[in-house]
């Protein structure tokens, strides 16, 4: 048997980011602020690093920067969710309790036949926040499967929100090797009823479609959901959102993050601001030498704008930084490189272009220059993208970043990039915000230059490359 490394020991875990205890996370689930807390819940198996029996986790904070590890809010211990309490949503209801719905499993003994997992009898349940437990409604399952044409299993992800006077519930299904997105109704949170196919897949749009989550952004509705196989993007799991028109229109669909290793997001109710927090998956990831596995992405401000929806940092500033290095008004020409070094940062910067301009940044590079992520902005294709061929990992992966054109409207005269680096993982955003990219790189601790080149001459408006303070966790007495 494989010795783990300790958590405390661990190069590879991030210290800034939102990350469990230990052992395996997954999803964010029931996002909500409440009494002056950021809620986040999590789907979590606390005993190995490996995805297996489901629980709920919980950590709360007030400013991103100290988080409070909170009791398991839901575990797999009733007849009806003994194999798992899958994702969901939390929200208030009409006196004020937090009530946590989400997707109770029962498995079968036959395997899905569209992935590796298993069938799974799943159901819709709810839990109420009662003297600091969550406790289980006696009617659960408060919507079981109304089958009509639907398949048996794939009901799942409960978003449930207000909508007028009534409760609205969509959910992740599927019609066949067709994702859809279904909605119910109840006026008390208990009693539901189908009210309509909100969307559904046409045939090279994923077999199904999970993690629903409906919001506005500046009096515009949205759509989020993260659908499985579709084709056009090498059948790999993806999430993206539509901003509702006269309907919601699936041509209309746009990737909310560019990177790899981004799933499952979810903004946080009764919130002024539209917050959203991602998973951040971690394919090449070797559990038999870790106690962990997955973590969150840092909280996004979601903006709309003519270009699509916007992504910024969210109360970040409270992050503790240290600016060590830093350029203005400075031009590089083509036989010139700027080189930082570390893995625990925050790199800004600002460059003016020329309409051919191509420039590489290049990170998780070795001293021999020989193993490389690499992010690249060609103006001339109007293209940004993301090769990870290079890499040394400690599992194999040949999953790159999604091709991203920038609009011929947009003004490219000068490009904006702020990247994260946090131990294993990066999330890059670009263009004021329109693109962003989420990557886990289990590439080695000692691999750490960053290195900035270009084919044409380019000048730096302001370049700032800040150390990162790791943020702390406190656990309840």
């Amino acid at each position: 048997m494989t010795e783990k490394i300790s958590i405390n020991k661990d190069e590879y875990r991030p210290v800034y980011h939102p990350i469990a205890e230990m052992g395996w996370m997954n999803d964010p689930n029931g996002l909500i602020f409440h009494d002056g807390y950021y809620h986040i819940f999590y789907q979590w198996n606390p005993n190995d690093s490996i995805w297996d029996t489901i629980n709920w986790g919980h950590m709360r904070t007030k400013d991103f920067q100290n988080y409070e590890y909170m009791p398991i809010a839901l575990k797999p211990d009733a007849a009806y969710d003994k194999d798992g309490c899958f994702s969901g949503t939390a929200i208030l209801d009409d006196e004020g309790n937090i009530n946590l719905f989400y997707t109770a499993n029962i498995f079968q003994k036959d395997k899905h036949p569209l992935n590796d997992g298993p069938i799974t009898q799943q159901s819709q349940c709810v839990a109420v926040l009662n003297e600091d437990m969550f406790v289980k409604d006696i009617r659960n399952p408060v919507l079981e499967m109304d089958l009509h044409e639907r398949t048996d299993v794939d009901f799942r992800d409960p978003k449930v929100r207000r909508e007028s006077n009534e409760w609205a519930m969509y959910l992740g299904s599927r019609i066949g090797l067709r994702g859809e997105i279904l909605k119910y109704v109840s006026s008390d949170l208990r009693s539901w009823t189908f009210d309509k196919q909100v969307l559904m897949a046409n045939d090279e749009f994923g077999y199904v479609w999970e993690c629903p989550d409906v919001f506005s952004i500046e009096g515009h509705e949205v759509l989020l959901f993260s659908p499985m196989g579709v084709e056009k993007y090498n059948d790999n799991h993806v999430s993206g959102y539509i901003v509702k028109g006269a309907e919601y229109d699936l041509e209309e669909f746009k990737i909310l993050d560019h990177g790899p290793n981004f799933y499952a997001p979810q903004t946080f109710a009764n919130c002024n601001d539209s917050v959203l927090i991602g998973w951040i998956n971690m394919p090449t990831m070797n559990p038999k030498f870790h106690e962990w596995q997955g973590c969150l992405t840092l909280p996004r401000k979601l903006e709309n704008s003519d270009y699509g929806i916007k992504s910024r940092i969210y109360k970040m500033e409270n992050l503790k930084k240290n600016l060590s290095f830093e350029l203005a008004n400075q031009s590089i020409s083509t036989n010139e490189t700027v080189t930082l070094y570390g893995d625990q940062n925050e790199l800004k910067i600002n460059f003016l272009t020329a309409p051919n301009q191509n420039l590489e940044i290049l990170f998780k590079t070795s001293n021999d220059g020989c193993s490389y992520g690499k992010l690249i902005i060609d103006l001339e294709e109007r293209l940004i993208s993301i090769d990870l061929s290079n890499l040394v990992v400690e599992v194999p992966n040949d999953k790159n970043g999604f091709r991203y054109y920038i609009d011929e409207n947009l003004d490219v005269s000068s490009i904006d990039i702020t990247i994260y680096f946090d131990k294993s993982v990066i999330e890059i955003y670009a263009l004021d915000g329109l693109y962003t990219a989420t990557l886990s790189l289990l590439s080695r601790p000692s691999d750490q230059k960053i290195i900035l080149k270009s084919s044409h001459d380019y000048h730096i408006s302001e370049l700032e490359f800040y150390d990162i303070e790791s943020v702390k966790y406190y656990s309840q007495d």
